[in-house]
């Protein structure tokens, strides 16, 4: 049986700005909560949905490292990377474009990406 893999991520802005001209950072987190696995920024990302994917990349990295063969859960507060990366709803913008498809490059099996309410993430992330 192949080991199940949780991550937890989450994304946002450096500064009180959208977009933000200081630019963004993310977390991705394992279950059991707490368990920091990665954290990021970047000056050349500018919105909260930028912030997003990227913290979808990072987990979906940290994954292809670490737990190649596992299956994998991802979850996130950000009902708009979720939609957009299931095809549910349709992306605008090539920045978002672009990271949406990195981060199908990344994920090199199939993934489960689940929507999950901002008030779990804080429990989980702590922010």
């Amino acid at each position: 049986m192949r080991e199940q893999v949780v991550l937890y991520c989450d994304g946002g802005m450096l500064g009180p700005k959208n977009p933000s001209p200081e630019g963004v950072m993310w977390s991705v987190y394992a279950d059991p909560p707490g368990a920091v696995m990665e954290r990021g920024e970047s000056r050349e990302h500018h919105t909260n949905n930028e912030a997003e994917y990227l913290a979808l990349k990072a987990a979906l990295e940290y994954a292809q490292r670490n737990h190649p063969s596992a299956r994998l859960t991802v979850r996130m507060d950000s009902l708009f990377v979720v939609n957009t990366y299931n095809g549910t709803w349709r992306l605008n913008g090539l920045p978002l474009r672009r990271l949406r498809q990195q981060c199908r490059e990344v994920a090199d099996r199939a993934i489960t990406l689940e929507w999950r309410p901002r008030s779990e993430l804080v429990k989980r992330v702590g922010h």
